[in-house]
């Protein structure tokens, strides 16, 4: 059924059927529909806004955006709003457009909550930096959205995935700027592995680049970092890709303190 909602999701998006109807309408009432149900089942677990936004890993501010329909939801978020609401997918969404769109009738299954579930069981200890959206500094002849970092402020914590038990180097970030929209919204948080701690990033992985400062005393210091997907790396430059706008740069690897990954939530659910 997930799979089902996630293609219907994908049509919400383009406004496009596969039979060639215009389904505009029916996801602005679903948008409507969604907005009650989400609301009313985050009421029915007592909780608020601030606890919801936790259990989801984004914003507050991203909660309250879904709740009341001024943002649609991505479709790789399908399954973890499911989780967090306690819900299935047909009590938070219409089952008659999903049905309409996907051909797919939904699951009439609820959700039943055991005693000692896996979100009240997991730790809370993975720290989440302070960042805030910095001035675009100019890299390979483009502006790019930077991030300015302080790694020395821990602003809260994130419940410990568990495939991330007995793991060292897990933070959490705030995303800030839209220039990885729609892979990383704004106000998105993201799990990042210290690269110091795990495997280093692949060609194609999102990844935390450390900026160097070089007014800095100390070489190994950043304050600022970039959110962006890994194109290429050598001993000379890293290129790397941001999707709003699309552009590619490359930041010369004498700028470059470290290069995280941030992990992706289809690996943190596994």
């Amino acid at each position: 059924m997930i799979e089902a909602f996630t293609h219907y999701a994908n049509l919400r998006k383009t406004k496009v059927a596969p039979d060639g109807m215009d389904y505009d309408c029916a996801a602005r009432n679903n948008t409507s529909m969604e907005r009650k149900r989400l609301k009313a089942a985050r009421k029915r677990l007592g909780i608020n806004q601030e606890e919801m936004a936790e259990r989801m890993g984004v914003s507050v501010a991203q909660i309250s955006r879904w709740e009341s329909g001024k943002n649609g939801i991505p479709s790789q978020r399908i399954e973890a709003m499911v989780k967090a609401y306690g819900a299935s997918v047909a009590e938070l969404f219409d089952s008659a457009e999903i049905f309409e769109a996907t051909g797919v009738p939904p699951s009439n299954a609820t959700v039943v909550q055991y005693e000692g579930a896996a979100d009240v069981a997991l730790r809370r200890d993975i720290p989440v930096y302070g960042t805030t959206l910095g001035a675009p500094e100019e890299f390979d002849g483009s502006a790019i959205e930077q991030t300015m970092l302080n790694s020395g402020e821990i602003i809260g914590y994130l419940p410990r995935p568990t495939v991330l038990n007995g793991q060292k180097g897990a933070y959490g970030l705030y995303v800030q700027g839209s220039s990885m929209a729609p892979r990383h919204e704004d106000g998105e948080t993201v799990f990042v592995q210290d690269v110091r701690f795990g495997r280093p990033p692949r060609i194609g992985d999102d990844v935390v680049v450390y900026l160097r400062d070089f007014q800095d005393e100390n070489p190994d210091h950043a304050s600022a970092v970039v959110v962006k997907r890994l194109v290429r790396r050598n001993s000379d430059f890293v290129e790397l890709q941001q999707f709003n706008p699309p552009l590619s740069f490359k930041i010369e690897m004498t700028r470059v303190v470290r290069i995280d990954r941030v992990i992706p939530w289809g690996e943190l659910l596994s």
